[in-house]
């Protein structure tokens, strides 16, 4: 009876672990590419005959079968790990349509200027584009300008962050600006996050990125804030952990001595 107790607590605890790797496991084999072995010792390449009607039909039908349980199994994978990461609960976020606030990415004229700039040298394309090397890169007056539109900046995101704090909590919160491929460059989208980070998150649990996509129809420009949520595969962890510390008499800690012998 103990043993078969055992062996339900562990299948219970184990199961989630050993689907996600399992998870891991396959995504990583359909994402890896197929490596090609190649060898200094060239062969003439033989001739092949080109294969029947029959030959052709059937790796043809070989292929668009093995075509179709990849994607099949693709979309499996794509299920269960939306289910297991699912953010049943703690879950919060704001969702704030920038359209309808006053922030234009086209007002950043000096900004958007300095890096344009900066782009031209051969030396600049790879930096680190970052509000501190943008400014060690401009003039006095440029320097000037562009803390001026620092400061728009930051009193555009004010009032969004004091929206969001009544719905998410800030110290943990994740935050994505959503705009048009074509409102900014990445370099210049790289500054402003970079500004936005240095003014608006004191703490390492959060972060501010700005998105750049392509709109589709109806889709806006957004500023968007989340607290993840609890997924089902924590609680069940969790669930399953004190239900049988409590059901078996605490034997993780009673038996940690043992355990300590066995393996030494």
């Amino acid at each position: 009876m103990k043993r078969s107790r055992s062996s339900f607590a562990a299948f219970v605890t184990l199961v989630p672990g050993t689907v996600l790797v399992a998870l891991l496991s396959v995504c990583s084999a359909q994402d890896t590419p197929t490596e090609v072995e190649s060898s200094n010792n060239t062969k003439p390449v033989e001739e092949t005959k080109p294969e029947s009607g029959f030959g052709r039909s059937a790796s043809g039908a070989l292929r668009e079968f093995e075509t179709q349980v990849d994607k099949y199994s693709g979309q499996a994978v794509g299920f269960i790990a939306g289910l297991f990461f699912y953010e049943f609960a703690g879950r919060s976020e704001f969702t704030k349509i920038l359209e309808e606030v006053p922030f234009d990415s086209s007002r950043f004229s000096s900004l958007i200027s300095s890096v344009d700039a900066l782009l031209s040298g051969d030396t600049s394309r790879t930096a680190d584009w970052s509000v501190e090397f943008v400014r060690s890169r401009l003039s006095e007056d440029e320097r000037i300008s562009f803390d001026a539109e620092m400061i728009t900046l930051r009193d555009a995101i004010q009032p969004l962050m004091a929206n969001a704090s009544s719905v998410v909590n800030l110290s943990e919160a994740d935050f994505t600006i959503t705009l048009a491929e074509g409102d900014l460059d990445q370099p210049v989208a790289s500054v402003i996050a970079d500004a936005l980070r240095a003014e608006f998150c004191s703490s390492k649990l959060r972060n501010l990125s700005i998105s750049l996509k392509e709109l589709k129809p109806g889709e806006t420009r957004t500023f968007h804030a989340v607290n993840a949520g609890i997924p089902v595969v924590v609680a069940w962890l969790i669930v399953g952990a004190v239900f049988f510390t409590l059901r078996m008499g605490f034997i993780n800690i009673r038996g940690f001595t043992h355990a300590i012998r066995v393996t030494a």
